[in-house]
Formats: structure tokens, sequence, C-alpha cells
């Protein structure tokens, strides 16, 4: 880069020309909505309360791959057992793994009764959740 979000020939990484005569170009999709950890599904609950953080980190490498196959360039993780939506966007910041750019959002929170008990943070007060969805 050039500078902070200026890129010039002269400072830009040079792949590969393509040339794009009678084809279209589209910029890559954002996908505004996603939990990678997660595929859905009619035991998505109980899959959520009882699958390991490496159950959960094995289903976000193949969702995050298909979704970067599929034109998803960009996406909001808007939550995650253990967290584990934090150290996938930051491994995918890192360059380590090819992945969609992801904002995370990080582990859910409840106040007592919302969820089912293990699936979320719980806080009693909305002082502790600002405390604990600062740590």
């Amino acid at each position: 880069m050039g500078g902070r979000g200026i890129c010039s020939p002269e400072t830009a990484r040079h792949e590969e020309d393509i040339n794009g005569q009678g084809l279209t170009l589209i910029s890559g999709l954002i996908d505004c909505h996603e939990h990678f950890t997660g595929d859905g599904g009619m035991d998505s609950m109980d899959r959520l309360l009882n699958d390991t953080a490496e159950e959960f980190t094995l289903k976000a490498v193949g969702n995050c791959r298909r979704a970067l196959m599929s034109g998803v360039t960009s996406a909001r993780d808007v939550g995650a057992r253990y967290a584990i939506n934090i150290n996938i966007a930051r491994q995918a910041a890192a360059g380590a793994i090819l992945w969609p750019r992801i904002t995370a959002s990080g582990e859910w929170f409840q106040f007592p009764g919302t969820w089912p008990a293990g699936l979320t943070r719980t806080t009693e007060t909305p002082e502790e959740l600002l405390g604990e969805s600062r740590t």
C-alpha cells in the first residue's frame, strides 16, 4: 500500500493480468449475518450445547472456505461459542489462512433465563455485561 487506503500501480502487489474482454467483473459479496461455526439443521441446538471447541473449529474451516469459494469476500460473524470466530478472524487478518475478511462479535451474552444454560455467557446486570464484553 502506498499509504492509508491508497494503492498505486507502483506499490500494488502484482499477481496476474487477466484479459476481461467480453466478461463481467463483480465485486466480492458481503455476508452481514453469519455463524461460521454452525451448520444449521434440525438438531442445531443440540450441537450448539454439546459440540466441542474442536468440532466448532472444524465446521468454521469448511464454512469459511465454502463462503470464499462462493464469492463472499467479507463477512460479519455475529456469535460463536468459545469465541472461535474471534480467533478465525485474527487468523484471516494475519493472512495465515485464505478466508473472507471476517468481523467477529465473539461469544453470546444473555441475562438469566434467556437461553439454555451453558450456551452463552450469563450476566446479571448491565454493568456486569459491559465488563464481561470487554474481556
